[in-house]
């Protein structure tokens, strides 16, 4: 068991580097590290929002896309585009505006999405 979470470990991280990786359009940023990233409801970010944390909790809203990795990544908020997510267990029920692109050990998807998903659990 302990030799599967190190392997699904090193997959997340894996595509974690590839999001950073992926070209974006030049556009304002928000980066924000640490053991909690918190995001509360009733707050907007007007930018894209780079994230990494132990526990990621999106409840507000991201006017650009969100980029973020951690071992548990909550999103109930909305973001007006792109979702991008790596974590040991990721639960997304706010509605996202763009494409979803999510990575993790535990992956929960009932938000609406407009664009398109796409989804690899570590097993």
């Amino acid at each position: 068991m302990r030799r599967r979470w190190i392997t699904a470990l090193r997959w997340i991280a894996l595509v974690a580097a590839l999001f950073a990786l992926t070209p974006t359009a030049a556009q304002a940023a928000d980066f924000r590290r640490g053991q909690d990233v918190t995001i509360p409801a009733g707050t907007t970010i007007n930018d894209d929002l780079y994230a990494g944390a132990s526990t990621v909790t999106v409840d507000g809203t991201i006017a650009g896309s969100l980029i973020a990795a951690g071992g548990n990544v909550k999103v109930t908020g909305t973001v007006e585009r792109d979702v991008m997510v790596a974590g040991g267990t990721v639960d997304i029920s706010g509605p996202v505006k763009g494409s979803v692109r999510i990575a993790g050990g535990n992956l929960t998807l009932s938000g609406p999405v407009t664009e398109d998903v796409l989804a690899a659990v570590a097993i």
